[in-house]
């Protein structure tokens, strides 16, 4: 995958209670919310307080069952926090691992620090478990590459730790009996316990597959629920005997409720949250509300039902009958953003998981708009909207090229270019079926297959390549429109820039040695270009003929990735490489870094506001879009 595509682990220092409309030089989150679930844990004794552990974004805490979450993970860089476990005692004290890293937050998330187990190379931490019963007692399992792990635990809050047995090789999950705390269950490729520190004996084999789910009952400590390979398995009598479920065909994840008598739930990975009323021997579909039907994990504290997906944190407080989606879960992976010239407040976003969403008040509510469930396409996925139609959206990707007409509404699904990573759309601005799509080859070098950039004359139902008598048809390309002429392109091609005068009907090599990573064509002057390059800015007066290329106030190796210029003022033009905007008031001679509450995300998109470029918008890969007033 090409280097725009690559995802980073940083994990987000950004604070999220940032208002609306942000004091001037601090970003703030405008959403949408959202963030790809790996793992959640509640309280025993405050089911209220609930914990998510996001792929991309972080931990973030609800006080209130799950309807709206904050920012929780200060100090976990680097850190994966996809197993999660909550001191019953103490409920102030949070548990994390995730790789070979263990933590430990006293204050509820407001804080972490590390925990450092006895650990060699190459061993993880698999999972951590709260003692039910006493506070500041942990169990951990470490896995060490084929051969059996370790099961340690602590009494002292992780200041030491004592191994307490050999571990199966390959723990996935942890539980701790809550009427027997020296009893422990690992899942493994099967289900095993281990008795008042003894060796794990194996109840249940699952052959080749691995438990992925294991909960205990906590008012029975004798009802056990696993699954392995998604199926879904309920013991009675501590592991002795196994019966399968009726009308559950897959789960991912298992919860049993807190609050009432044999009520379990299961997330299935495709069909949304499933109830069982009767311990788990015949389940339901639960009710509607769940934008996102690929539910992952699921918890059950005593006052909601809570559910992650790919797209976010859904809660219930009817038992499933009806679900909301989670406020202010700042963890969405937007990969482009489209907004409006008619009405700047209207906003289209581009987000891996859930599809394109709309806002029309600025980032105050958001609307899924679909095609949900369509992109997947960890690229950059272009989105536009046509600059003399409010209501014309196209989004592009590698599986497909999509068209709404009605304000994302609904979605035609076109054919995909199948041999292109898309990374650049352009719509014309008088004609909005005229479309230019460039982006990088991914199948050879041979014929169309080998094409970087296409035009549609009718709106996306046929492509033609542009390629012509441009060299190198199998590099990269983007598309830069010229303002003053909507029939006057640029594209790159390897080191070389170059420019058509007849919507890429024939192509002219303007200049040698530069090959923008991104282009703006500014509409504040004539002839005059910016291009983000990976060792600093260019800057033609010319039309692309002559360049001149700056980097002060930049770092020695930038790695820019998108540039936008004012187009109201020749001089103000914005650059931004994965972790830092900056802004140039001087036509690109000197930089410096733009604003505060910006940190360890990586940047996709930059735009500016069509109407007032003094406010500019990114987009991340795991805190969703980002805004910031320069006034």
């Amino acid at each position: 995958m090409r280097l725009l595509t690559v995802l980073t682990t940083l994990i987000v220092t950004a604070l999220l209670a940032a208002p609306l409309h942000a004091a001037p030089g601090r970003w703030s989150f405008i959403g949408p919310d959202g963030g790809t679930v790996c793992g959640l844990a509640a309280s025993p004794s405050q089911p209220n307080v609930v914990y998510a552990g996001l792929e991309r974004g972080g931990v973030f805490r609800s006080m209130d069952g799950g309807a709206s979450w904050a920012f929780a993970g200060y100090g976990l860089e680097y850190a994966s926090p996809c197993s999660l476990s909550v001191d019953a005692v103490r409920p102030s004290t949070v548990w994390l691992s995730g790789g070979n890293r263990l933590f430990r937050s006293a204050d509820g998330g407001a804080s972490w620090k590390s925990v450092a187990p006895p650990l060699a190379q190459y061993d993880s931490v698999a999972a951590v478990k709260a003692d039910p019963h006493r506070a500041s007692v942990a169990y951990i399992v470490i896995n060490k590459i084929a051969t059996a792990g370790k099961l340690l635990r602590t009494t002292n809050g992780g200041a030491t730790w004592a191994l307490v047995t050999k571990a199966p090789a390959g723990v996935r999950t942890l539980a701790i009996d809550p009427g027997k705390p020296n009893v422990v269950y690992a899942g493994a490729l099967g289900l095993f316990r281990s008795t008042n520190s003894g060796a794990f004996q194996l109840l249940r084999s699952t052959a080749t597959f691995y438990v992925t789910a294991l909960v205990i009952d906590p008012r029975s400590s004798s009802d056990l629920y696993i699954t392995a390979l998604g199926r879904f398995l309920r013991s009675t009598n501590r592991g002795v005997s196994w019966a399968p479920a009726q009308g559950l065909q897959y789960a991912t994840d298992l919860a049993v409720s807190q609050r009432l008598p044999a009520f379990v739930y299961a997330a299935t990975g495709s069909a949304g949250i499933w109830r069982s009323p009767d311990g788990g021997r015949s389940w339901q579909p639960t009710g509607p509300g769940m934008y996102d039907p690929l539910a992952t994990h699921v918890l059950a504290p005593a006052g909601s039902v809570v559910a992650g997906s790919a797209s976010g944190v859904f809660a219930s407080f009817n038992r499933g009958a009806s679900w909301r989606s989670g406020r202010g879960l700042a963890g969405s992976v937007i990969t482009s953003l489209a907004i409006t010239r008619q009405a700047p407040q209207q906003i289209y976003a581009a987000d891996l998981f859930a599809g394109v969403q709309r806002t029309d008040d600025g980032g105050a509510s958001w609307q899924r708009q679909g095609p949900q469930g369509l992109i997947y396409d960890y690229g950059v996925n272009p989105i536009a909207v046509a600059p003399s139609d409010p209501d014309t959206v196209y989004l592009a990707t590698d599986q497909g090229f999509f068209r709404s007409v009605t304000g994302g509404r609904e979605w035609d699904r076109l054919p995909a270019m199948e041999c292109l990573e898309p990374s650049s759309l352009a719509v014309d601005p008088v004609d909005p079926a005229t479309l230019y799509l460039g982006g990088f080859p991914s199948c050879g070098i041979q014929g169309d297959e080998s094409c970087a950039l296409f035009k549609s004359t009718d709106a996306g139902t046929h492509w033609s390549c542009l390629a012509g008598d441009l060299p190198f048809p199998h590099s990269g390309a983007l598309t830069g429109l010229d303002p003053f002429d909507r029939n006057h392109l640029y594209t790159n091609r390897g080191d070389d820039f170059y420019q058509s005068p007849d919507g890429g009907a024939s192509w002219q090599l303007l200049s040698h040695g530069i090959s923008p990573i991104d282009l703006a064509v500014s509409a504040a002057r004539r002839g005059l270009l910016y291009a983000a390059l990976d060792h600093g800015v260019g800057r033609s007066i010319d039309g692309g003929a002559t360049w001149t290329v700056h980097a002060g106030g930049l770092p020695a190796q930038p790695l820019l990735r998108r540039i936008a210029a004012d187009p109201t003022a020749p001089s103000v033009v914005y650059t931004a490489d994965f972790k830092t905007v900056y802004r140039s008031t001087d036509g690109g001679l000197t930089w410096k870094p733009l604003g505060t509450g910006l940190s360890a995300v990586s940047i996709d998109d930059l735009k500016l506001d069509p109407t007032d470029p003094s406010v500019v918008y990114v987009t991340t890969r795991e805190t969703g879009i980002r805004r910031l007033s320069t006034r």
